[in-house]
């Protein structure tokens, strides 16, 4: 292991915790000794790893001493598609083929990058600050904006094709595979910083359930439950309504931010397919779950609400990619028409 910083003595060790903290109290520094070779249990001996450095004498620091800390995986996803399954790699490898040149280039970067995070906090400040003065849910959007970013793993395109996916792992306290619900509570916030997103995580879940329209009746809840292997599709029968809603909602919110649509055309079979479940089982919902608590749902008016939201969004979908015949059969008015008659 090297570390360094300009102008500055960087020194580190790895050893039991008593031990390193008491040689850093004694001496002011750290020996660069690996004394933690042993795999163990957290609590056997503590293992720690420490990074020290020497300031000397100290009225003001003219530089922020920085570091960078975290947790690689490569290849970062194990993708299985149509029974084939891929190893996908970070998406750093697309321009740095080692994870020591990314990180090289992260801290040497760091100015740069605490300037923009700064430019970017400040304008969602100034837009938070336009609905609420107090900075209150500036407090909330910018956590709430760490932890869905934190929860995504872009991947590089694979050598069989060129497409760049995208996964999101549960914020909650499982492991699952982009919960279309997250996902869908999600969105606003990747319209707002980048539509593009939203299009990277959609192909996985629309390329997965694209193989047989047959077996998906209604749309997956996930793409697995054991995050970072992405298994493929959970179907729950009892959460097809909420899904699919979803599912169709967030295909057309992308489409029509981002004036892409590419995704309507390539899978318009399947979002079609979903919305002819919707249209017989979504305005009277049965044995359907909550996807908030899990409670019970039967005659849930707001999940018929979003059913018939999303039959409206098919007809949009329709209209955009010039399937007027289906756009007229999936509008809402005409729709609620042929019901009540």
């Amino acid at each position: 292991m090297e570390l360094g910083q300009q102008g500055r003595n960087v020194t580190w060790q790895t050893c039991d915790d008593i031990v390193c903290r008491e040689e850093f109290l004694d001496t002011g520094h750290l020996n660069a000794n690996n004394n933690n070779n042993t795999f163990r249990d957290i609590d056997v001996d503590w293992p720690v790893f420490p990074i020290s450095v020497d300031l000397g004498s100290v009225a003001f620091v003219d530089s922020p001493v920085v570091w960078a800390v975290g947790y690689v995986r490569d290849p970062s996803i194990s993708y299985t598609l149509s029974g084939n399954t891929e190893s996908l790699r970070p998406y750093y490898t697309t321009q740095y083929p080692t994870t020591e040149e990314a990180l090289e280039f992260l801290v040497s970067d760091f100015n740069n990058s605490l300037t923009r995070a700064i430019f970017l906090d400040a304008q969602v400040r100034k837009a938070a600050s336009n609905i609420s003065a107090d900075g209150k849910l500036f407090d909330m959007l910018s956590l709430a904006t760490r932890q869905v970013f934190g929860s995504l793993e872009i991947t590089a395109p694979h050598e069989s094709d060129a497409t760049t996916r995208i996964f999101m792992r549960d914020m909650g306290n499982s492991q699952r595979v982009t919960p279309v619900e997250k996902l869908y509570a999600a969105l606003p916030m990747f319209l707002y910083y980048n539509a593009t997103l939203v299009k990277l995580l959609l192909v996985p879940l629309l390329e997965q359930q694209n193989t047989s329209l047959g077996a998906f009746p209604y749309a997956s809840k996930d793409l697995g439950s054991l995050f970072p292997n992405v298994s493929g599709p959970n179907l729950t029968s009892t959460e097809a309504i909420e899904q699919s809603g979803n599912m169709l909602i967030i295909a057309l919110a992308y489409a029509k931010y981002s004036n892409d649509t590419s995704l309507l055309h390539d899978y318009y079979p399947l979002l079609k397919n979903w919305a002819e479940y919707l249209t017989q089982h979504g305005q009277f919902p049965e044995d359907q779950s909550s996807v908030d608590d899990g409670s019970d749902a039967t005659n849930s008016t707001n999940l018929a609400v979003k059913g018939i939201f999303a039959i409206q969004a098919m007809a949009e979908i329709s209209q955009l990619v010039g399937e007027s015949d289906d756009s007229q059969q999936f509008s809402v008015s005409d729709l609620l028409c042929t019901t009540t008659t």
